[in-house]
């Protein structure tokens, strides 16, 4: 289970991948294909570097690519809106305050509407409806749980998918970087221009 801090106008944030995704954007088999690597000897090899370059571009634009489901906690609720990170939003699963005891209860989502066609997605809260209230617990008392990502691969925008597979292949031909490395680097200029209309920047 992953948990990261988040850069959001919201104190104390932070997101636990609950759900992880299973499968990638592109295979192995279309890297090879990309590339014009032949064989299968080091298809283990190429799924390291796939691993590494996935995590660092999603880390880079801010989205989720494959879906997976996210919890994101924090100490007070801000505002009647609230955008999420790692976009495309999805769903929302459920909204709740959390007492010190651990016990959550859920705020009733007839108290609020999703925008998801948004990057990045938002919750809004009903102009008739209350914020969220939590007086049992100070810190870490609000969570939401949600699906973020394109869907499947075949959701994931093309020019994306490209991105990824040319640089695992430039990785490959290199044979320069593990994967640990690579999750720790932004990509490579070339990498960047391909994915600089996807990047989602917080002004």
């Amino acid at each position: 289970m992953l948990i990261e801090d988040v850069d959001l106008d919201i104190k104390n944030a932070c997101i636990t991948t609950l759900i992880e995704p299973t499968t990638y954007p592109v295979t192995i088999q279309e890297i090879k294909d990309f590339g014009s690597i032949d064989g299968n000897d080091l298809d283990s090899f190429l799924e390291g570097i796939l691993i590494g370059v996935v995590e660092s571009i999603e880390q880079y634009l801010g989205r989720s690519l494959i879906s997976r489901t996210l919890k994101l906690t924090f100490d007070n609720w801000p505002t009647k809106e609230i955008e999420f990170p790692k976009s495309p939003l999805l769903s929302i699963v459920s909204v709740n305050t959390v007492d010190e005891e651990g016990i959550e209860t859920v705020y009733d989502s007839d108290n609020y509407y999703v925008v998801s066609e948004n990057i990045p997605g938002k919750l809004v809260i009903k102009k008739n409806a209350s914020l969220p209230v939590n007086n049992d617990r100070e810190l870490a008392g609000f969570n939401i749980v949600y699906v973020a990502g394109y869907g499947n691969a075949s959701k994931v925008p093309k020019t994306i998918k490209i991105a990824i597979m040319q640089w695992v292949v430039m990785i490959y031909e290199n044979k320069s970087m593990s994967d640990d490395e690579v999750i720790k680097n932004e990509p490579p200029p070339s990498v960047k221009e391909i994915l600089y209309p996807y990047r989602i920047r917080r002004i």
